[in-house]
């Protein structure tokens, strides 16, 4: 991420990385943006990674979606009013995508969907975005962001 952000020659972003299943040492409502990769099977880079197939069972992406709410619950504290929480997998799976942001709106009514900012051709009837390797000629990833907002 640091030698993506010098290609974009940004300087105004500060990258942090600590575990979000349990508590951020932040004061809530301290980020404008945060960005939450989502540990996942990575069911997307199947095609340079073919051996995940063999290792995966349903276990795996139930315990996975389990964790993903968590993780999204407990960085989505950090984030300011009207911040932005982006929410990514490398993954095709509908229960640890969809699912997961579906069960988090439901359990955090500060919280909109809005279509993230990417080309037509990613973006779903349900405003997430994906792309799918046979489709876009790149592994398959998973996108939704949402804003925090405060409901009276």
């Amino acid at each position: 991420m640091q030698a993506n952000c010098r290609k974009q020659a940004t300087d105004s972003i500060n990258i942090v990385r600590y575990d979000a299943e349990n508590a951020l040492p932040f004061a809530d409502e301290s980020f404008d943006v945060v960005l939450v990769d989502a540990p996942c099977s990575g069911t997307g880079t199947i095609r340079h990674n073919p051996e995940i197939r063999y290792f995966l069972s349903e276990k795996d992406f139930m315990e996975l979606s389990v964790k993903q709410l968590k993780i999204l619950q407990t960085a989505s504290e950090v984030l300011k009013k009207n911040g932005r929480l982006v929410y990514s997998t490398c993954s095709l799976e509908n229960e640890e995508n969809e699912a997961v942001i579906e069960k988090f709106l439901v359990s955090s009514e500060n919280f909109t969907k809005v279509a993230p900012k990417v080309s037509d051709i990613f973006l779903t009837d349900q405003a997430f975005a994906r792309t799918f390797p046979p489709r876009d000629k790149t592994d398959g990833f998973f996108i939704a962001e949402m804003i925090r907002h405060y409901r009276k």
